[in-house]
């Protein structure tokens, strides 16, 4: 077996150097300590792309055994239309969220990517959600309208990935390339969870635990009693985490309406007020003879992001009024040092946004778009007080 060679090669290395007592981890190396979600996305997506047999152990294995031979082709897309990695054939399709970092969930985010196959004719929806260390499920404010539509799996990192990746695929026969990048991959998933941050439960915190577990008189049973109160613990940090970004939001408004308010502009609209069911918050304006009007929207809850929304949504933006969006907007694009991206992308309903690093800087940028706007010429900021 091949795997055994790289056994014995790295048995003799081990004896040519022993003073190692550390193997050398490429990609540790590499990222210096931490990938983002993106990347785990990538290397998982190539790895399924690359080989078909690995492929199918990953349908066989997380989604549904035999899947794989349901359809004639497959196609493995990475970090399309938002979605992380999708795989999909004529009829069926695995949409894979990936949370390994824990990244804060998006309005209707699974919802929309659901919606979406659906009006791309795919019958059989499964929705993978990848987490770190616990199987999560999404809040409502994620997955909520498209629970019926779908089958839900979620698996961790942890006890599935690692497991899938050491027990099935290393012990197999496979190229080099595909062994070294597997190899280096899972160790990399080891120290990230085996580490002393990513450890489960603080012994403080395990302690207090079988302590109340003590008190409550259920020692005989001590697995249900475990996963009744794992049940308990998940919903109060949904609701936790729901109340943070609530909370840190409406800070975010009061601090920017302030500061309109101190320069006499309009102060903010809710975008739930003008019908549109999502959490953001803009001045409504429009540009002089071009007989539309927008919204210069601030974003937190979908990563913080600010830009220009077209409430219409009825079609692609005529290219004047792009053309002129873009030259109002110029100045923000001046200084690299002003948005940790440029424009992300163009389209009929958000023809000019960019996506901010921090709180502080949504708040900086947002107002510096709002001062660019007030001041140009071609534009008229619409009072929402009326």
């Amino acid at each position: 077996m091949l795997s055994h060679v790289f056994e014995f090669v790295r048995y003799i290395a081990g004896k040519i150097y022993p003073t190692r007592k550390e193997s050398f981890n490429l990609i540790q190396a590499v990222v210096r300590g931490k990938l983002h979600e993106t990347s785990h996305s990538r290397i998982l997506g190539e790895i399924l792309k690359h080989d078909q047999a690995i492929l199918k152990s990953f349908l066989d294995e997380f989604v549904e055994p035999r899947l794989f031979c349901t359809e004639e082709k497959w196609e493995v897309i990475i970090e399309k239309d938002n979605i992380d990695i999708t795989i999909q054939g004529e009829h069926n399709v695995v949409i894979i969220e990936n949370k390994v970092n824990n990244a804060p969930e998006q309005y209707h985010q699974i919802d929309r990517y659901v919606g979406q196959k659906l009006s791309e004719d795919k019958s059989n929806i499964y929705v993978l959600y990848l987490s770190r260390i616990y199987p999560l499920m999404p809040s409502e404010y994620s997955f909520d309208e498209s629970k019926d539509k779908c089958t839900f799996i979620n698996k961790t990192y942890k006890n599935d990935i690692r497991r899938w990746i050491n027990e099935i695929l290393l012990t197999q026969d496979k190229a080099f390339s595909i062994h070294s990048a597997l190899y280096h991959y899972r160790n990399y998933l080891n120290n990230m969870i085996d580490s002393k941050s990513s450890s489960e439960i603080p012994e403080e915190i395990s302690t207090e635990i079988e302590k109340y577990l003590a008190q409550s008189g259920c020692q005989e049973n001590t697995i249900s009693a475990l996963e009744q109160l794992s049940i308990e613990l998940q919903e109060a940090s949904e609701i936790c985490k729901k109340l943070m970004y609530e909370k840190r939001w409406a800070e975010i408004c009061l601090n920017i309406d302030t500061r309109l308010k101190e320069n006499n502009l309009p102060p903010l609209l809710s975008m739930h007020k003008i019908g549109w069911d999502l959490p953001d918050a803009g001045i409504e304006f429009s540009i002089y003879g071009m007989g539309k009007r927008f919204y210069a929207v601030v974003s937190y809850l979908r990563q913080r992001y600010i830009g220009i929304i077209d409430p219409d949504n009825n079609g692609s933006l005529d290219e004047t009024i792009v053309r002129n969006l873009k030259c109002i907007l110029s100045p923000m694009c001046s200084d690299p040092k002003l948005l940790s991206e440029s424009q992300l992308y163009s389209t009929f309903r958000y023809p000019y946004w960019f996506k901010v690093d921090n709180d502080s800087n949504l708040i900086s940028q947002y107002l510096q778009m709002i001062t660019i706007l007030s001041q140009n010429d071609k534009v008229s900021i619409i009072n929402s007080r009326k």
